[in-house]
């Protein structure tokens, strides 16, 4: 069975172990850094998330099949950047694929954490930043986070199968503009009809985003050396 898109995976590698708010904060903190980066930092920074995605299980086989049409998007871009830049054809295929890059490694970082973090932890860690604040309904927030997270691989696995049932009814003879067309539409009406579903059953079981967690996170050493890693990654690359 295929598994689905961005979901996470049971594990017992570093990265699994990693405090949930560690991940997501170092996650926000290199993606800015990247916004910075040159090409040659990319490109390091993508070796580095290359090699932890693998020690967590992650192969960039795997990765590449899952965010294929975000890397065709990207292509697109970089062609439309190379034609349209003032300054030339050439450099503005350079700017458009270091561009492209810093997105591909932010997919990969985040394609990493969504694979090696529960979605309960997820709600725990958005719980934890957003306490101190007033007037925030925190447990609102994070029961809203833990449910886009689970939620989110089941948006691609409905693709996957609208798009089984349009080979199967030879679909695929019919011009692109109506493939895209009837598999978005289809897309989002099952998506709608699901989430109805899962509104259905919260509400049936009395949910309340009071509830308590068996869960708990406990912050070690090892995530407050995360964060000084991801940090010192982040500098570098605005800095170099």
């Amino acid at each position: 069975m295929t598994r689905p898109k961005f979901a996470y995976r049971d594990g017992d590698t570093f990265v699994h172990g990693v405090d949930a708010r560690a991940k997501l904060t170092a996650l926000v903190v290199v993606s800015l850094g990247l916004t910075w980066a040159s090409a040659g930092v990319t490109a390091a920074v993508g070796v580095v998330t290359y090699l932890v995605a693998r020690s967590a299980g992650v192969s960039a086989r795997e990765l590449l099949r899952d965010v294929r049409l975000v890397l065709v998007i990207l292509v697109v871009g970089t062609v439309a950047r190379a034609v349209s830049d003032p300054a030339g054809l050439v450099p503005g295929a350079v700017a458009g694929t270091v561009a492209s890059a810093r997105f591909v490694v932010i997919i990969a970082l985040a394609y990493t954490v969504s694979a090696t973090t529960r979605p309960g932890d997820i709600r725990l860690a958005v719980e934890s930043f957003l306490e101190p604040l007033p007037s925030v309904e925190e447990t609102d927030w994070g029961t809203m986070f833990a449910t886009a997270a689970r939620f989110f691989p089941l948006v691609f696995e409905e693709s996957r199968r609208v798009r089984d049932a349009r080979k199967a009814r030879l679909g695929e003879r019919r011009s692109w503009y109506s493939r895209v067309r009837s598999t978005a539409f289809t897309l989002l009406i099952r998506t709608f009809r699901r989430a109805d579903t899962v509104a259905l059953a919260v509400e049936a079981r009395a949910y309340s985003s009071e509830r308590s967690s068996l869960r708990g996170l406990v912050w070690e050493r090892t995530d407050t050396a995360f964060i000084l890693v991801a940090c010192s990654v982040a500098v570098v690359a605005v800095v170099v």
